[in-house]
């Protein structure tokens, strides 16, 4: 075979799965983040059937890295939604500027990632 024939018949094929692969991206993504001093949760959809996701959840407060977590979802469902939870249980919270970042990625590769900013106070009962 030559290598104009090859090349005529690779091209096409490495496109097509190129954009078999793009297209299984852009169905599934991240609709809802809530995250508090106390818990966090994800909320993924998906429009597709999709295997082997994992969904990594840190707290930082400012620069400093508190807690991480990750989720495997082995499959989804067309037309389905996924919320995941983590108890962030921390022992005793400081005040400051906290940072929840969630990664989630399919086959080691990384899809999206969002974050959520929120502040915490504890006051103190001054005697």
């Amino acid at each position: 075979m030559n290598r104009q024939k090859l090349v005529t018949i690779t091209l096409p094929v490495i496109l097509i799965l190129i954009a078999a692969q793009v297209a299984s991206t852009e169905d599934i993504g991240i609709i809802d983040l809530y995250s508090s001093i106390d818990s966090a949760d994800v909320t993924l959809h998906s429009g597709a059937h999709h295997t082997n996701i994992t969904v990594d959840a840190e707290l930082m407060l400012e620069e400093e890295l508190l807690r991480r977590e990750q989720f495997k979802i082995d499959e989804t469902l067309p037309d389905t939604d996924i919320t995941k939870v983590v108890s962030c249980d921390l022992k005793s919270p400081e005040d400051g500027f906290y940072i929840t970042r969630v990664t989630f990625s399919m086959d080691g590769s990384v899809l999206e990632t969002r974050y959520r900013n929120f502040s915490a106070l504890w006051y103190l009962e001054l005697k």
